[in-house]
C-alpha cells in the first residue's frame, strides 16, 4: 500500500513481522511545524538577549525531543511482543501483558488529531503506540488501515497461541 506506512500488506496469513511508521507526507509535515515552532518560539529570544535564548532553548529542547518521538517513531509488531520504537527510547511488550488497544481523539484550540493508545498490565496508564497519529481528514484512511492492522495481529497471535 504505497505511503500507508504498512510494510508489508495487512493480511495475516501466519505471524510474520509487521512495521508500522508514519508516511513520509505526514512525517514532513510534523517536521516542518515543529521548525517553525522551534524558530519562532526560541529564535527572537537570542536577538534580544543570548541569556534568555539560553534558558527558552533548555526549556523547550525536551519538549522539541517529544516531537521528534511522534515523528521518527514506529512499531514493530512480532509473534512474540509488540516493539515501541522512538529516537529516544525502545519499548518491548509482549502481547501476554497487552489489553485493549483504542484510539484516542484529542480537541486542540486550532486542531484535532487522533492517536493509538494500548492498555498494558505492567503499568496503570495507557502507553501511547508511536506511528499511529492523524492530524487531518487526509490521513485518516492510513491511520484506521494501521490500527485495524495492530489489532488484526493482536487477534492473529492470541489465535496461534491458543493452540
Amino acid at each position: 500500500m504505497p505511503g500507508c506506512g504498512l510494510n508489508p500488506a495487512p493480511t495475516i496469513t501466519g505471524v510474520e513481522d509487521i512495521r508500522i511508521a508514519l508516511p513520509a507526507r505526514q512525517r514532513r509535515r510534523l517536521l516542518i511545524r515543529l521548525g517553525l515552532a522551534t524558530a519562532v518560539l526560541c529564535g527572537p529570544f537570542w536577538w534580544e538577549n543570548w541569556g534568555v535564548g539560553l534558558l527558552v532553548t533548555a526549556v523547550w529542547s525536551p519538549l522539541a525531543a517529544g516531537g521528534l518521538g511522534w515523528v521518527f517513531g514506529s512499531l514493530l509488531l512480532t509473534p512474540e511482543s509488540l516493539h515501541l520504537r522512538g529516537p529516544l527510547r525502545r519499548r518491548v511488550v509482549p502481547w501476554t501483558e497487552i489489553g485493549l488497544i483504542t484510539e484516542r481523539t484529542t480537541h486542540g484550540r486550532s486542531s484535532t488529531y487522533r492517536i493509538a493508545i494500548v492498555y498494558t498490565t505492567d503499568r496503570p496508564g495507557p502507553r501511547v503506540l508511536p506511528g499511529l497519529r492523524a492530524d487531518s481528514v487526509t490521513e485518516e484512511p492510513d491511520f484506521e488501515r494501521a490500527l485495524a492492522t495492530v489489532r488484526a495481529y493482536q487477534r492473529a497471535v492470541a489465535r496461534r497461541r491458543s493452540f
